[in-house]
């Protein structure tokens, strides 16, 4: 509840900056479309608050991620890039462990590119791939005689998958940002490089099983400019 409760504060301070429409300090008004510029303005660099969170909720679970985006005039170039993984111990005390890094890159357009202040409601593509690796440890029964421990591992597995995703990023104050993007996730390709067992959990992705997972960011972002970016705007 908490969350979205944040989701519909973000989105009213958006709708109201966009309904009084001025020049600011990050941004001017062009009134043609020969004016138009599509050169970057800035780029906005992050972190993503969410994975954290939700390992304090859920300890199996970690992901760390940040990212960057670089904005060329409504629409915006993206590069995100993270560390996950999963640990468990099942009730028969089979252990399983999942680690490494995954890498998201694609674009995104902005609904609301007329906004003085740079905020931004977005729906967006991503290609993600993600490289790891895993191990499953049991004990099997030995008819009478104290159980025999088995360790399977294998390395270099690899994941690629589509994302569609939708989201906003509003400006705090200054050169501060926060945002967050929800994401539908589409598994395209699991290849293994050892092929002893099937991926349990992707980082990145989540259950490898599932053909489509959601996920969810929450970003805290800095903009670094350059120059003030132009905005189209006919009255």
């Amino acid at each position: 509840m908490v969350f979205w409760g944040l989701v519909l504060g973000l989105c009213q301070q958006v709708v109201g900056q966009v309904e009084n429409l001025q020049e600011t300090k990050f941004a001017y008004k062009i009134d043609t479309t020969a004016d138009h510029k599509w050169a970057p303005t800035g780029i906005r660099v992050g972190m993503d608050i969410a994975g954290p969170i939700y390992n304090l909720w859920e300890p199996r679970i970690f992901n760390y991620e940040a990212m960057a985006d670089i904005d060329f005039s409504k629409f915006f170039g993206v590069a995100e890039i993270g560390t996950g993984g999963y640990q468990a111990q099942s009730s028969d005390l089979t252990n399983y462990q999942s680690s490494g890094v995954f890498m998201r890159i694609g674009a995104d357009v902005n609904m609301i590119a007329r906004d003085p202040h740079l905020n931004v409601f977005f729906f967006g593509l991503r290609y993600a791939t993600s490289t790891y690796r895993e191990s499953v440890q049991g004990a099997t029964p030995a008819n009478g005689w104290p159980a025999d421990v088995k360790s399977l591992e294998q390395s270099g597995s690899r994941a690629n998958w589509a994302e569609m995703n939708i989201g906003m990023r509003v400006r705090l104050k200054g050169p501060f940002f926060a945002g967050y993007a929800i994401r539908l996730k589409l598994l395209k390709h699991n290849t293994y490089n050892e092929g002893r067992f099937d991926s349990f959990f992707i980082p990145g992705y989540g259950v490898a099983a599932n053909t489509t997972n959601w996920g969810v960011s929450y970003y805290i972002q800095y903009r670094v400019a350059w120059k003030k970016k132009p905005i189209f705007w006919r009255e």
